[in-house]
Formats: structure tokens, sequence, C-alpha cells
């Protein structure tokens, strides 16, 4: 009796080793399929997951101080006095646009606190140097953010520069961790977009920036000085005589916030506050 129980529990044993070491392989099979998915080795693939659920652990015990730091952290300096109540609209589009802004982030919000499904559609401000772009877009950064929503602000020049700056420090650089961040927040700003200079490494940096964001639906709000024909003559563009062309992420941002793009008109607000 005591041999054939012995027997049958080696047998078991055997049976749920064969089980897991073919569980084990499955699942090794899916990583190599997820990661060929995303163009990445099954390493790269791991350590991103990795660092997404670290982001989404963090994300989830903010507290209303955290969220207060990170708002004086995004939005400091000049930033710090952008918001939807100090924003005198001088005209009726860009009371149209705050009224979009608006509705935008309550649309936003409403979503993420009932649990459906988040907007993917962006917002993008076109207009004159100081005609309320970035104060628009700040507020609505300030007016979105909650325990669930995180949030970055990035001006496309500045940006690119740190980028620059810190990328020769390696792939822990400083540069490296801001890029990871603004490709997961769930509301990024890209501020002054478009003085940007076509270059391989241009392209590489906020390509892998905007199309990550787009695969994962994540919303950009955008400010820029280009008007709504020269952004879709950039998305349309051709190679310039370097053979390089930031026409797909154009391209893509376009798609992403072609249904709430609002032009504002004025005059500049900043240079008229000084007189």
């Amino acid at each position: 009796m005591r041999e054939t129980r012995l027997i049958a529990a080696r047998t078991s044993l055997g049976t749920y080793q064969e089980r897991f070491a073919r569980y084990a392989d499955e699942a090794a099979e899916l990583e190599r399929r997820q990661a060929q998915g995303r163009g990445l080795t099954v390493e790269q693939h791991t350590a991103e997951m990795g660092r997404e659920a670290e982001y989404d652990a963090a994300r989830k015990a903010r507290t209303p101080l955290q969220i207060r730091g990170e708002i004086e952290q995004q939005l400091g300096g000049a930033l710090s006095e952008m918001m939807f109540t100090s924003f005198d609209p001088r005209s009726k589009a860009q009371a149209a646009a705050l009224t979009g802004a608006r509705h935008w982030v309550e649309k936003y919000r409403a979503a993420a606190k009932d649990g459906e499904t988040r907007p993917a559609a962006g917002v993008i401000f076109h207009g004159a140097n100081g005609c309320g772009k970035t104060h628009l877009a700040a507020s609505m950064l300030r007016s979105v953010t909650d325990p669930l929503i995180t949030i970055r602000f990035a001006n496309v020049p500045e940006f690119l520069q740190e980028m620059r700056d810190s990328f020769a420090d390696g792939p822990g650089s400083e540069g490296s961790r801001w890029l990871h961040k603004c490709k997961l927040a769930d509301v990024l700003v890209l501020d002054d977009l478009g003085q940007e200079r076509a270059t391989e490494w241009v392209v590489d940096t906020l390509g892998s920036l905007i199309f990550h964001r787009d695969r994962k639906a994540l919303p950009t709000i955008i400010t820029t000085n280009l008007g709504i024909k020269e952004f879709a003559d950039r998305a349309a563009g051709s190679a310039n005589a370097a053979g390089v062309n930031l026409g797909a992420i154009y391209s893509r941002l376009r798609g992403q916030t072609h249904a709430n793009a609002f032009v504002l008109d004025g005059g500049d607000h900043r240079t008229e506050a000084a007189v």
C-alpha cells in the first residue's frame, strides 16, 4: 500500500512538473511574440513591462499632496498662474477654444472616474505668439489630473535639447527617464511644436514618443505656431535635402487631434500686459 501511494505521488508530481513546464514554455512563447510585435527583444520587452507596472503602481498610490507636488513640478514658474479661471478670452475664437478645452477635460475625467474607456483623441491649439495657446494647455493639465490621471508638460525645443544633452550618458540617463515618463503619461502637453529641425535624431526621438502614445491610445495636447494648412503640409511633406522627413510624425498627430483643433486669434497678451 505504501509503495502504491509513493508511486502515485511520484506520478502526480511528474504530471504537475510537465504541466508547469508546458505553461512556462507557452508563457515564454507569448512573451516572445509580444516583444516581436513591439519591435523589441524579449529582454527589452520584459524591462519595459516592468517599468510600466511600477508606473501604474505609483500612479494608483498618489495622494492629494503628491498630486499638488506634481502640478507644481510640471506647471511651475510662469505656468503657475495659468488656469481656466484666469484665461480672458478676447475673441469668439478664444472663447470657443476655452469652451472646447473645458469640455475635453470634463469628458476625460468623467470616463476615468466611471472606469470607462478614456478619450484617445487629443487637442491642438494653433495661433501666433501670446494668443493663449500655452495658457489653455496648462489649464487643461491642471484641471484634468487626479489620483488616476498622470500628467506631463514638455516644451518641445527644451525637451529635445535636454534629450540631446543627456542621452550621451546612456539608457539610465535623466533624458531617458524623462522620455519614458512622457511616453507613459495619461495626458501629455507638447508645447511649441513646429520649430524643431528635421534631423534623423529628432525624427527618432519624437517618433518614439508619438508612436508609443498612439499605440497606447494616450492623448496629447499640442500648441503650435503653425496654421492648420501649414501643419497639414508638414504631415504630407517630403524628405528634405538630407533625406529626413517629419511627415509621418505630423500625420499621426494630425490624425489624433483634428477633431479638436482650435485656431486662436488676437494680439500678444504678454506684450499687451507689459505695456
